[in-house]
């Protein structure tokens, strides 16, 4: 031990010990100790282990699968999304056609021959005047009725 100092450390509030020095030899021999030690963990955390590996692929497969059934879903989504649209526009066009239809039937058809072919092919008669019952109603709202009107 060529050069020796003496460095001090305190342990406690007063008490002083002497700390040995290393020699210079030892000193590289440790720090090439640490280096080597240093580069082999340095080198295991680099290296994938096979249980590691197979994780990492299961977690990918099942990130993969979840991507891919996202995916399906939202072009399904998008599909229906579609059809709805399709199918309301089409609901439209019935409408519109189910209107015209309705007004041309308003427009081919007359009162003045619904009430003929009622009295001649069916047999409707007016009402005579003694059929015909007229009532008068108050100033009320309402009116009750206690008995069948004849």
């Amino acid at each position: 031990m060529a050069d020796t100092k003496n460095y001090y450390y305190i342990e406690g509030n007063t008490v002083r010990e002497i700390l040995p020095q290393e020699a210079p030899i030892e000193r590289e021999h440790r720090r090439r100790h640490i280096d080597r030690q240093t580069k082999r963990n340095r080198q295991r955390a680099k290296a994938l282990s096979a249980g590691n590996v197979l994780f990492m692929t299961l977690a990918l497969a099942a990130v993969g699968m979840v991507a891919a059934c996202y995916l399906h879903l939202q072009a399904d989504v998008t599909e229906v999304k579609s059809d709805v649209v399709e199918m309301q526009s089409e609901l439209i066009t019935m409408q519109d056609t189910n209107d015209a239809y309705e007004k041309e039937i308003e427009a081919s058809v007359s009162l003045t021959d619904i009430k003929k072919k009622a009295i001649k092919e069916l047999g409707m008669t007016y009402p005579s005047a003694d059929q015909i019952v007229y009532y008068s109603v108050d100033s009320q709202d309402y009116m009750q009725q206690y008995a069948d009107i004849p």
